[in-house]
C-alpha cells in the first residue's frame, strides 16, 4: 500500500501543470520597450522661492536680524492672502565670512521660505510685497498642473501606441512581428518643468511680468509584445 501510494504521490504532481513565467507568450519569444507620450496643459499653480540673506559681526546678531526680516516678508505674504499651508522654510544656512586672507570678518545667515499656490495671478503682487518687505533672493519661480488625471486615459493610450510603434520598428528590423500584448504597467506622470526660470539681483520693487504658458505632463509606459 506504501508503495502504490507512494506512486500515486509521483504521478500527480507530474500531471500538475507547470505555472506559466510571467510576460510569456505562445512563441516563446517577447520583446519588452517603454511608450511615451505627452500632452500640454494650462497651469493652475505656481511656486516660487523667497530669500533673505543678512550678514553680522556675530552669528546670534545676524540670526536675529535675519529673523526679522523673514517675519516682515512672511507678514507682508500673509496681509496678500496667503496661507500658513502655502509657505514652508527650504532652506536655512549660517556661514561664517572671511577676509581674503583668511580673517574672521563676520557671520552670514540666509532663510529661504517657498510659496506653492494655486493662484497664479497673484504671484506678481506676492513677489513685489516681498521685495518691499525685505526679500533680496528670489528664484525657483516654476509653474504646474495640480491634477492631470482628466486626461490620464489619452495619454496612456497614446504611450501605449508608441510603445506598440518602437517594438514594431525592433521586430522588423529582425524580420519578426509583434502580437498582443502580454505585459503592461504604467510607468507615472511627471510635470515637465520647462516653465523653469530665476529672479536675482532684484534692484526693482516694480511688478513682474509672468506668462505661465502652457506645461507639458509626460505618461509613459511599459509593454512586453509577443514576437511572433
Amino acid at each position: 500500500m506504501r508503495r502504490a501510494a507512494f506512486a500515486l504521490a509521483i504521478l500527480a504532481a507530474g500531471c500538475t501543470p507547470t505555472k506559466a513565467p510571467p510576460c510569456s507568450s505562445a512563441s516563446g519569444s517577447t520583446i519588452a520597450v517603454h511608450g511615451d507620450s505627452s500632452l500640454r496643459f494650462k497651469p493652475d499653480g505656481v511656486s516660487f522661492a523667497l530669500g533673505v540673506e543678512t550678514r553680522a559681526g556675530s552669528v546670534i546678531e545676524a540670526f536675529n536680524a535675519n529673523a526679522r526680516k523673514v517675519e516682515a516678508v512672511v507678514e507682508a505674504l500673509k496681509q496678500k492672502g496667503v496661507t500658513p499651508e502655502e509657505l514652508q522654510t527650504s532652506e536655512l544656512d549660517a556661514t561664517s565670512v572671511t577676509t581674503d586672507d583668511g580673517k574672521l570678518a563676520g557671520f552670514r545667515v540666509s532663510n529661504v521660505v517657498t510659496v506653492r499656490r494655486r493662484d497664479i495671478a497673484s504671484a506678481p503682487t506676492l513677489l513685489q510685497a516681498a521685495v518691499l518687505a525685505g526679500a533680496n533672493e528670489v528664484g525657483g519661480l516654476s509653474f504646474f498642473v495640480t491634477d492631470a488625471t482628466s486626461s490620464q486615459r489619452q495619454g496612456l493610450e497614446l504611450a501605449l501606441k508608441d510603445a506598440r510603434a518602437k517594438a514594431e520598428a525592433l521586430a522588423s528590423l529582425s524580420g519578426r512581428a509583434v502580437g498582443q500584448v502580454v505585459c503592461l504597467s504604467d510607468q507615472g506622470t511627471a510635470n515637465r518643468n520647462d516653465a523653469y526660470e530665476r529672479l536675482a539681483s532684484l534692484g526693482y520693487v516694480a511688478k513682474p511680468v509672468l506668462e505661465p504658458g502652457s506645461r507639458a505632463i509626460a505618461f509613459s509606459v511599459a509593454a512586453t509584445f509577443e514576437l511572433k
